[in-house]
């Protein structure tokens, strides 16, 4: 299966064969030399769970499209898998930091992968599970799934249509705090910016 070993010499020559150095033309060697150390433990966490999980590849960068209020959304699902059960999981890989708490459950890029899931008609189910992977984080802290549930995804397609309505009405209630403020690029017109 394409993306799918469980020999880790192979993935290190895959990552051999992918490196692209131009990526690098602006920054520092040890930046790009920081890189691809980091990307060692990251690999091996992967092979130790990829040979241990007992789902097959689907697709991988699995586009899709759906609507929300009325409006076209365009994403791609990092990986879907499929149980032995027959089942679905949809996977998101994170690159860098997590958040302190990651909540799985409650996350509208996950429900709405879920959601994109069920109406794609070579699919046209919920997936079981809905799973973030932290890939350079140490095992322990990586995973972070929630078994999707149909109430759940219909609660959060609401709360997105709602985000669509308040865009619509020109609803921009401001936020100020410090730093976001010093980012926001309406900070030198907003009469709340700090």
């Amino acid at each position: 299966k394409e993306g799918n070993t469980d020999d880790t010499a192979k993935l290190f020559s895959e990552l051999q064969t992918k490196w692209d150095p131009k990526k690098y033309l602006t920054s520092s060697v040890q930046k790009e030399q920081q890189d691809r150390k980091s990307l060692t433990p990251a690999l091996e966490s992967y092979q130790k769970w990829s040979s241990s999980n007992p789902n097959e590849i689907v697709a991988l960068e699995l586009p899709f499209t759906t609507y929300i209020g009325g409006f076209k959304v365009n994403g791609v699902i990092d990986r879907l898998e499929k149980t032995p059960e027959g089942e679905y999981v949809v996977i998101d890989y994170k690159t860098g930091g997590k958040k302190k708490k990651v909540d799985a459950r409650n996350s509208p890029q996950l429900n709405l992968y879920a959601l994109a899931l069920k109406e794609n008609p070579d699919y046209g189910k919920l997936p079981v599970k809905a799973i973030f992977f932290y890939v350079e984080k140490p095992e322990g802290e990586q995973l972070f799934e929630y078994e999707v549930e149909a109430e759940k995804v219909e609660e959060v397609k609401g709360i997105l249509e709602g985000y669509v309505t308040a865009i619509q009405e020109k609803e921009f209630d401001a936020t100020p705090e410090m730093f976001t403020c010093k980012w926001c690029q309406y900070s030198d017109i907003c009469e709340e910016a700090m």
